[in-house]
């Protein structure tokens, strides 16, 4: 079968290649003595979101053919309505391409109506939460996935409630045996940096495990951006009071990561070559993503991590050539 898609290196991958001779020529000393080095930074592993894509079972074979052999991808991320059509069908051909799992989940939604629309939330009760969280787990848990990712709660509730809600949530991942990663995504409840940092900097939600999508971020909290000579890319208002700080809240908690990045009017650029091809706009947009992911990458080889799992959601924008014109910013 001859692939379609490029093989080249994606993006991100690119990004960790040039972290990481950084690092090797100016370690990053820590409060611990830890020296994040390109001897030491974590082994990326790249998992493909099957979100969005137009397959069904019958598709299955042939597109983790391609994922596997010519995109060199290592997991497929799967909401449930996927797996759902045929459970043992997807983990008998994920097992024939040697591809592993990651299970996302929505709690009291990620299904259909009787229309085909998505139903995202279906619910504000904490309790219908907790309860939707522990059967979906328990589904997951069959197809023997690497992680599960959750996108949990309601946004509406306080800190209070969102603690007492992950407090129930780590007592599920213990009795499951599988780690739960929960999104940072809109209407989620880490959807917002500021309530997410008042979340993870408690000291009862030290084991909570979150998969951190900046984009989102970025989007919740879309301000005046600034760009001059002396500050290569932008940042939202959000970003300028501690930007340091904030980060390394949520490197600490961090075990999932989406290199996904976001424009004025979305969560997700699919085609940078329409929208920001070599303009003014383009250059602050993939620069600040960039300076965000690199924190985080780094915070990550701090921590001694020895895997760093990334889900790309379109290989055209992580492929883009213009990607490479500014990573020397990193450099100054």
């Amino acid at each position: 079968m001859r692939p379609i898609f490029s093989t080249r290196k994606t993006g991100i991958q690119r990004v960790a290649s040039k972290i990481q001779a950084r690092a090797e020529r100016r370690p990053l000393q820590v409060s611990n003595g830890r020296v994040a080095t390109a001897s030491n930074a974590p082994a990326l592993k790249l998992a493909k979101p099957l979100w969005g894509v137009p397959a069904n079972k019958h598709d299955w074979d042939e597109l983790f053919s391609e994922y596997a052999e010519y995109r060199k991808y290592d997991a497929i991320e799967v909401p449930q309505m996927v797996w759902r059509e045929n459970p043992n069908l997807f983990s008998d051909l994920l097992q024939k391409h040697g591809l592993h799992v990651i299970c996302q989940i929505h709690t009291t939604g990620g299904d259909l109506d009787s229309k085909g629309n998505h139903l995202d939330i279906t619910s504000n009760k904490p309790a219908d939460h907790v309860a939707s969280l522990k059967t979906l787990v328990a589904e997951a848990k069959a197809l023997n996935p690497l992680m599960i990712n959750v996108h949990s709660g309601h946004a509406s509730w306080s800190v209070t409630t969102a603690c007492d809600y992950f407090k129930a949530a780590l007592d599920i991942e213990a009795d499951a045996g599988v780690p739960l990663v929960h999104e940072t995504h809109r209407q989620s409840l880490l959807g917002f940096p500021g309530s997410a940092s008042q979340i993870l900097q408690r000291t009862d939600m030290q084991e909570l495990k979150i998969s951190l999508d900046v984009s989102q971020w970025d989007l919740a909290c879309r301000q005046e951006r600034f760009y001059s000579e002396d500050k290569p890319w932008y940042e939202p208002m959000w970003m300028l009071d501690a930007p340091s700080e904030l980060f390394k809240t949520a490197a600490e908690h961090t075990f999932f990561m989406r290199a996904r990045v976001d424009w004025d009017q979305g969560p997700k650029v699919v085609d940078f070559e329409d929208k920001y091809e070599y303009t003014d706009e383009y250059n602050p947009v993939m620069l600040a993503h960039l300076h965000w992911w690199a924190h985080i990458w780094l915070e990550q080889a701090r921590r001694g991590v020895s895997e760093f799992w990334v889900t790309t959601m379109d290989d055209f924008w992580l492929e883009c050539g213009i990607v490479d014109d500014y990573y020397e910013t990193f450099d100054e």
